[in-house]
């Protein structure tokens, strides 16, 4: 079996939930100044540069044009 380097791996980071026990769009709560999501986005980019951020069918994209960097916006339909 040959090795593996982190351009075969892609990351998702999933960001689609409707946060409905959590009160407010959970993934821009402030953590240590900057939403969740960001960190997030941050942390997968360290084990790989091909990211995607998994929304939501009806998920506003234009709301993460800040985080996404070079990831690829995907929709979870359900």
């Amino acid at each position: 079996m040959s090795e593996m380097d982190e351009s075969d791996l892609t990351v998702a980071v999933l960001a689609g939930g409707n946060s409905s026990r959590f009160k407010t769009d959970k993934a821009f709560a402030p953590f240590n100044g900057r939403p969740l999501v960001e960190h997030m986005m941050d942390i997968a980019s360290q084990v790989s540069p091909n990211l995607l951020l998994v929304l939501s069918a009806g998920q506003e994209a234009a709301k993460f044009s800040e985080i996404v960097g070079e990831a690829r916006v995907v929709r979870d339909p359900e």
